[in-house]
């Protein structure tokens, strides 16, 4: 059975429909990896960002997990092979360290 284009217009009114007509457009335009990064990498990651100071804990903890919405594992290997100059002018990187900067308020 095929629809009248009326039809579409109906359905398309619909408030579900547009709620998730928006959060797709949302989704496509602020991607998240959501991949978590191999347990050791991440390990690595929080030791060398606490260095040793548990208070960094929760800040840490927070700019990891921002790094791993942003960046693929692939993304994150290179970004960890540039000089720390590049990486602290990479975006992703500074979107991360800025999300979590609520902790030095």
């Amino acid at each position: 059975m095929l629809l009248a284009p009326e039809d579409f217009c109906y359905l398309w009114r619909m408030p579900l429909r547009i709620l998730l007509f928006l959060l797709a457009c949302v989704m496509c335009a602020f991607p998240l990896h959501a991949e978590n990064f191999p347990q050791e990498e991440q390990k690595a990651y929080l030791e060398a960002c606490t260095g040793g100071n548990v208070r960094l804990q929760p800040y840490c903890n927070c700019t990891l997990s921002e790094l791993q919405k942003r960046m693929s594992v692939e993304e994150y290997h290179a970004l960890s092979k540039l000089p720390q100059d590049d990486v602290i002018n990479d975006a992703k990187f500074n979107a991360s360290v800025s999300a979590c900067s609520y902790y030095f308020r």
